[in-house]
């Protein structure tokens, strides 16, 4: 009798072992679509900042004042759009 109980008590340890263990490892399992969406935003938003680096150095090489203003202000506003695009993408993603 004392070795039935025994074999019965040792079988729900390592049951509940088991359990806890499987838990365990899909907490720690990694979100690879989430962590490769986040990597995806962080380089489209580098990209609008590069284009909007770019084409502010454009703006400087042109002749008048109200040019250069008119073109800084597209620029900005091509930024805005750029990032706004980034977010829907990612959004996309999820």
């Amino acid at each position: 009798m004392r070795g039935k109980i025994y074999i019965s008590m040792l079988a729900t340890v390592l049951m509940a072992g088991m359990i806890s263990s499987l838990a365990i490892a899909e907490q720690k399992k990694p979100n690879f679509c989430k962590e490769t969406s986040h990597d995806t935003l962080t380089s489209c938003d580098f990209g609008v900042r590069d284009d909007y680096n770019l084409a502010l150095g454009k703006c400087e090489n042109l002749p008048t004042v109200s040019e250069r203003k008119a073109c800084r202000q597209q620029t900005l506003e091509d930024k805005q759009s750029g990032f706004e695009e980034c977010r829907d993408q990612f959004a996309a993603r999820q």
